[in-house]
């Protein structure tokens, strides 16, 4: 049987996706375009790969023995992409990075203010993510790699590297503070512990944990707003203790946290992917 690769990567994407409607979004193709492609590719190989169960599909016994075959095979295109990448000295391909809107703001943006202009050839993907989603992704080959101050201390086919240490603040106005911002970089069914909110908890005994978000610049604004106190990295509050705009009201304790470098494991890195980290590590050095 003479399959069109391009077809069954088509079908391994609507597997995936769930629906033909999104991934067509993925794939970037028209929907009627991709329904017709997977009709071609059902008279190829002889059956159907999907069945409708009510407004949606499914896969159908033998759609789903085709499908461990297709992520076999799509697997290992993957690597055979990155060992090509790797060898290659070219810089270009795709980039797909997972983050917090934080590290993106004041990490990442001026690495990529001199990347875009410098290498034109790669294509770049950042996206906001819990640390738990982006290892998700990461295990599907959907994300490089992930960079994060808190995720998962362990999970299945996911390492993870400390890049640096740096020191946080607990910030917040004088306005308030019977309001504590929580963290969730990790989901929350994972997490149920805030360590810095039992320590600020004890000063200020109505505290209460009423936000829950891993939008770090959220948390940034909503304590300048003296809606609550927020754990923040010292490097993105710094400007804003010093000119009294925020206080920090844990003086006596020496918060610090890592950020990490997640990616799935025995991941070989091409030389774009390489590079990429390379200067994220030189502008990391630069920051206190």
């Amino acid at each position: 049987m003479n399959t069109n690769l391009l077809h069954l990567y088509y079908f391994y994407q609507v597997a995936k996706s769930g629906s033909v409607t999104a991934a067509s979004l993925v794939l970037q193709i028209q929907q009627p375009a991709l329904s017709i492609m997977l009709k071609k590719f059902e008279e190829k190989i002889g059956f159907p790969p999907f069945e409708k169960k009510g407004r949606n599909i499914q896969l159908t016994d033998k759609g789903r023995e085709l499908f461990l075959y297709a992520e076999e095979v799509f697997a290992k295109v993957q690597k055979l992409e990155e060992f090509i990448g790797h060898e290659s000295n070219e810089i270009s391909g795709k980039l797909r990075i997972a983050t917090n809107d934080l590290v993106g703001h004041y990490i990442l943006t001026p690495v990529l203010t001199k990347w875009m202009t410098d290498y034109p050839n790669v294509e770049i993907s950042i996206l906001y993510l819990t640390a738990q989603e982006a290892c998700e992704k990461m295990v599907k080959e959907e994300i490089d790699f992930g960079l994060f101050f808190h995720g998962p201390e362990e999970m299945s086919g996911i390492e993870f590297e400390k890049i640096k240490k740096f020191s946080f603040l607990c910030v917040g106005t004088k306005k308030q503070h019977d309001i504590f911002i929580g963290s969730r970089e990790i989901d929350f069914s994972l997490t149920k512990k805030f360590p810095t909110y039992e320590k600020l908890k004890k000063r200020y005994p109505n505290l209460k944990i009423q936000l829950n978000t891993n939008g770090l610049m959220l948390h940034k604004n909503l304590a300048m707003h003296g809606v609550g106190a927020a754990v923040l990295p010292a490097f993105s509050v710094s400007a804003e203790v010093k000119n009294k705009k925020l206080f920090n009201l844990l003086l006596q304790e020496n918060l610090e946290f890592t950020l990490k470098l997640y990616q799935r494991k025995n991941k070989i890195l091409n030389n774009t992917q390489e590079l990429f980290l390379e200067k994220i590590i030189d502008q990391l050095a630069m920051m206190n």
